[in-house]
């Protein structure tokens, strides 16, 4: 218990901190955890917003973990790897931050090699900002 709260208090910590001359949107931590069984893994994506002057802003979420099965390369969508996740990409509303949190369930057979989170505010795509990081599961 006492390192899950240290955990998160290092998180509101980088949160909070001022973000020097960067302003907007931004793909701050994704944390994987695996579930022990190979074929699952936890996650939490931290994004934040960054301005003198913060509005509540609403966003979509894209995340898609990019991989190989039976050594052909392939990309799956939030939607196919999360039974809670309905669609993607995932509509948000915020202020200052969003965690978004869930369980991976990959197919058989599917070797993950990294996830790419992409981020933009509803009425301007062309200004996605984009994450990509390499698959590496933390032990529960």
């Amino acid at each position: 218990q006492l390192a899950a709260n240290e955990e998160e208090l290092r998180l509101y910590r980088n949160l909070m901190q001022p973000g020097g001359s960067e302003s907007g949107l931004q793909i701050g931590e994704l944390m994987l955890k695996s579930l022990g069984d190979g074929q699952g893994a936890s996650y939490r994506i931290v994004i934040q917003q960054k301005d003198s002057k913060l509005k509540t802003v609403k966003i979509n979420l894209k995340v898609e973990l990019e991989g190989a099965r039976n050594g052909i390369k392939e990309t799956l969508s939030l939607d196919q790897l999360d039974e809670n996740v309905e669609t993607s990409p995932v509509a948000v509303k915020f202020k200052y931050f969003h965690m978004l949190e869930g369980v991976l369930t990959l197919p058989v057979g599917f070797e993950p090699r990294a996830i790419k989170v992409s981020v933009w505010k509803t009425n301007a795509s062309a200004n996605a900002v984009e994450r990509r990081f390499d698959w590496h599961l933390d032990e529960a």
